[in-house]
């Protein structure tokens, strides 16, 4: 998951991609139980709990990431964890949350193990909403959708039927492709999806 890279920029990083709040809000009641998986320094984590969601928690692979968290968000449940196993039973999350996760992780192996491990925690009927970066003109890509970013971390984005594939296991509630902020307040798409575990 790239920890250390992120150790060394989570002081200096400010997360621009947003959750789809109204959406959000729609699909997943207020007494959920919410994984905020991948959370930074929990930015999302507080956005919930701002909003009413009172039973929310994020874990995050960067060390450093939760130590600025703690301190910016000192009534927020942020956990220090490697992402490889979540530490929560099988089908004990109402829902769950990964914005731009899927985006540092360029082993195409990887987000597979990771996804079926946000399948495994996801209760029947739970919903995932994930936000991950289009690709762009700005970038120069491999073959696979990477690049080193200018935080010097590898990094990948998504054409649309890449997040469909990844997605396949749930079904589809809703996907928007819409304009976002990239790090540096760079105008770029975003997927934003929302499935359901069946």
């Amino acid at each position: 998951m790239q920890s250390e890279e992120w150790n060394k920029v989570a002081n200096k990083v400010n997360f621009t991609l947003d959750l789809d709040l109204n959406q959000f809000q729609k699909l997943v009641h207020p007494t959920s139980k919410i994984l905020d998986f991948g959370c930074g320094y929990g930015r999302h984590t507080d956005t919930l709990v701002q909003n009413g969601y009172s039973n929310v928690f994020g874990i995050d692979s960067s060390e450093e990431m939760i130590t600025r968290g703690q301190k910016e968000f000192p009534h927020l449940t942020l956990l220090h964890n490697n992402l490889d196993s979540i530490p929560c039973e099988d089908e004990s999350l109402d829902c769950v949350l990964a914005c731009a996760v899927f985006t540092c992780i360029p082993s195409e192996v990887d987000r597979k193990k990771i996804f079926e491990e946000l399948c495994r925690v996801l209760r029947r009927d739970g919903v995932l909403h994930l936000i991950e970066f289009g690709l762009d003109y700005f970038n120069s890509y491999d073959d696979n959708g990477c690049f080193l970013s200018s935080l010097n971390v590898q990094m990948k984005h998504f054409s649309r039927k890449e997040i469909e594939a990844l997605c396949s296991p749930l079904e589809t509630i809703n996907m928007e492709t819409t304009k976002a902020s990239a790090i540096g307040n760079r105008l770029t798409e975003a997927h934003s999806y929302f499935g359901r575990k069946t």
